[in-house]
């Protein structure tokens, strides 16, 4: 389950990047919930923004820089875990505190979005995860439509590509939107 998870935390830390040019154009409405109001105006800004949270582990920061649909999707792939968790009982949810660094009570009283916040704070603030994205640079941008396509070298040397999406005034990184380009970064990195 967790690995399903940070597989696309790790794709999203590793291929978000951005482009340099303001879009001063906005959604209606306000930001999405979170502890500090993003200040980027640029894709750009929303990468370094996005990969400093990456490389100290801040998974609220990470967390408030997807998607509103991203987000749901993450939800949603841990509402069956939790069902799984509740059917066999409370020595599993002592078993997923364990892991969690929280208790059985407080994992329990989460919604689905807490939960899943505290798995991806568990996997982000990993040395490893960290180090990856300390290691992941900027590449180029290029605007596609309403869809900033950043271009990333990753920590391994191969490529990444992702998109950001403007959302209530902000670049969001959207895991159906950059999974859409995966055939064009399998074909960057072809031959490596």
């Amino acid at each position: 389950m967790k690995k399903v998870l940070a597989l696309s935390l790790a794709v999203a830390v590793l291929t978000a990047a951005g482009c340099g040019k303001s879009d001063s154009s906005s959604s209606s409405g306000s930001s999405s919930g979170g502890s500090s109001a993003p200040t980027q105006k640029t894709p750009e800004e929303a990468y370094k923004e996005f990969k400093a949270a990456g490389e100290r582990g801040d998974a609220k920061a990470l967390w408030n820089a997807m998607s509103k649909k991203t987000r749901t999707q993450l939800v949603e792939q841990f509402k069956p875990m939790i069902e799984q968790i509740n059917k066999k009982g409370d020595e599993e949810w002592e078993e997923a505190a364990k892991d969690l660094g929280r208790t059985a009570a407080e994992l329990k009283k989460m919604s689905p979005e807490e939960f899943t916040e505290v798995v991806m704070a568990k996997n982000m603030a990993s040395e490893s995860e960290m180090e990856k994205a300390k290691k992941s640079s900027f590449d180029k941008c290029e605007m596609r439509g309403e869809i900033a396509v950043v271009f990333t070298n990753k920590h391994d040397g191969t490529k990444g590509i992702g998109a950001l999406v403007k959302e209530d005034g902000t670049w969001k990184l959207d895991m159906d939107e950059t999974k859409k380009l995966k055939d064009e970064e399998r074909k960057l990195n072809e031959g490596k």
